[in-house]
């Protein structure tokens, strides 16, 4: 009978032991995919803020650069006027007359 009680006591120590190890085994894989997780979520967010200032930026008013005109060249330089179109309307041909 003493020899039964102590293979019970060994079998719920054995069990107590499997228990503890696997629990400890599942911390240590959580943990780990904890940080995975953790690690991609800072790039994401990262990349999020990268994309909110580049959204900012594209929104607000950029100044538009003004070409430098050279002040030589500028004084120099006159338009050409084009010739202007006559006020009166040259007349075409009508279809069919032979003249």
């Amino acid at each position: 009978m003493r020899d039964l009680k102590s293979k019970i006591v060994i079998m719920q120590w054995a069990v107590i032991a499997v228990l503890v190890a696997g629990a400890g085994a599942a911390v240590i894989m959580l943990m780990s995919r904890a940080d995975t997780y953790k690690s991609q979520l800072d790039q994401q967010t990262g990349d999020l803020s990268s994309l909110r200032e580049q959204l900012r930026q594209a929104k607000s008013p950029q100044p538009s650069p003004s070409p430098a005109l050279p002040a030589a060249s500028a004084n120099t330089a006159s338009p050409t006027p084009s010739p202007a179109a006559s006020a009166s309307p040259t007349p075409s041909p009508r279809p069919g007359s032979n003249r």
